[in-house]
């Protein structure tokens, strides 16, 4: 482990070190938790799939049926048969895990723990925990994996990249990008970015059938994801340009240069973005990365101590979320 992991990784305050930032966390995780699991805010897209799986769920299921992975699928059975759980409460165990982890990280490893769960609830709450539940927990055991990654203990980050990916196959994404992220240590690597991802671009088409067969196996929808749906990602939205701007500008400052913490999540933020550019054939799955890998982008401008040159990141990390909650009134109805 290199000098500059360890110091990347240093944690920000104790897990002992309960303040009044601590309890409005807490307050703020159980209250979007209950609203979550009731579905308070209005009925999600998703919810009324998951309902009916978990009340159809029998005692001897057929685990290679169902479209959702297996860890959701074991989980789900546990809740029902052995804890006798209704649905809400199914679901609240689901998101309390999920979000629990993120804002631990967030108080663990971020200077501004709280702007750091501000712009998480309005960027993604209401598209990961409230809505895509799988999601939700590969992302949030991914990122317990990461971590552990960045402070060099290879097992402990391989068994929560693999409790995640039995949430969600596409979070094994995420340590093969931060592994890729090492050599990305300068600005000029950032033409290396770009090459890597025409090369994508050139090659994923030719590949694409052989690629759905192969992951078929593992995930019944992976179809869906390369040929579910036609026309293009919006690449000019606000949040894409914002985040964006805040790349650029962040890599301009020195963020690739400042530590691996910065560099990793960094490179994972741009990646989200690229992902848009290059997969315009492949929408489905292009939008799926970017959810997945834009959080991000909130760990790698919360990380450091707000400095004055630093305060532009924060101020289009929140137009981006903002405008995100935004898009999700429309979606649920909130008010």
């Amino acid at each position: 482990m290199d000098g500059e992991t360890t110091r990347a990784l240093r944690p920000v305050t104790s897990p002992l070190n309960i303040d009044a930032r601590t309890l409005l966390l807490f307050a703020a995780w159980a209250f979007f938790t209950v609203s979550g699991g009731f579905q308070w805010f209005g009925s999600s897209a998703d919810n009324e799939n998951y309902y009916f799986y978990y009340v159809n769920l029998n005692t001897s299921p057929d685990w290679g049926a169902s479209r959702f992975e297996i860890g959701f699928q074991l989980w789900a059975w546990v809740a029902k048969f052995i804890l006798r759980l209704g649905f809400e409460p199914f679901v609240m165990t689901l998101i309390g895990v999920s979000l629990g982890i993120k804002f631990y990280l967030f108080r663990r490893h971020t200077s501004i723990p709280i702007i750091a769960a501000i712009a998480y609830l309005l960027g993604f709450f209401f598209l990961h925990e409230y809505t895509q539940f799988r999601a939700a927990m590969g992302i949030s055991l991914s990122l317990l994996g990461l971590h552990k990654q960045l402070e060099g203990k290879a097992l402990p980050a391989l068994a929560w990249y693999f409790l995640g990916a039995l949430f969600h196959y596409s979070v094994v994404l995420i340590p093969i990008i931060a592994l890729l992220s090492r050599f990305v240590r300068r600005k000029d690597a950032l033409v290396l970015i770009a090459v890597a991802s025409a090369a994508v671009a050139v090659l994923l088409p030719l590949i694409r059938e052989q690629l759905v067969d192969f992951l078929s196996v593992l995930n019944p929808l992976s179809s869906v994801y390369f040929y579910g749906a036609e026309g293009s990602a919006n690449i000019f939205s606000l949040f894409n340009i914002a985040m964006g701007l805040a790349s650029l500008y962040a890599v301009a400052i020195g963020y690739l240069a400042r530590s691996a913490y910065h560099r990793t999540f960094l490179v994972l933020g741009i990646s989200s973005l690229a992902a848009l550019l290059i997969m315009q054939s492949q929408l489905i799955l292009a939008l799926r990365l970017k959810e997945m890998l834009s959080i991000a982008f909130i760990f790698a401008f919360t990380r450091s101590r707000p400095e004055m040159r630093d305060l532009p990141l924060l101020f289009l990390l929140l137009i981006a979320t903002g405008y995100a909650f935004w898009l999700g009134i429309g979606e649920l109805y909130l008010f």
